[in-house]
């Protein structure tokens, strides 16, 4: 939930943001192999999606917070 004002002070996610192997994601992961090779889409999909939950915690450079991730792959 994107809270305006000083309200959002901590992020956690419980595992890392991998995408679903839905119909899909597997056409464009398809599609983007042919480019790049390897598992990269997902990697950038996975950057992407922890980008934008960083964002929504610091969005100017007089916020704070703690962005926790709490996978065991980590």
């Amino acid at each position: 939930v994107d809270v305006p004002g000083r309200a959002l002070r901590l992020i956690v996610f419980d595992r890392v943001p991998w995408p679903r192997p839905d119909i899909l994601h597997r056409a464009r992961r398809a599609h983007f192999d042919q480019i790049a090779g390897g598992r990269r889409y997902d990697d950038m999909i996975t950057r992407l999606r922890l980008r934008q939950a960083f964002g929504r915690l610091i969005r100017r450079a007089d916020d704070v917070g703690v962005f926790v991730l709490l996978d065991p792959m980590m």
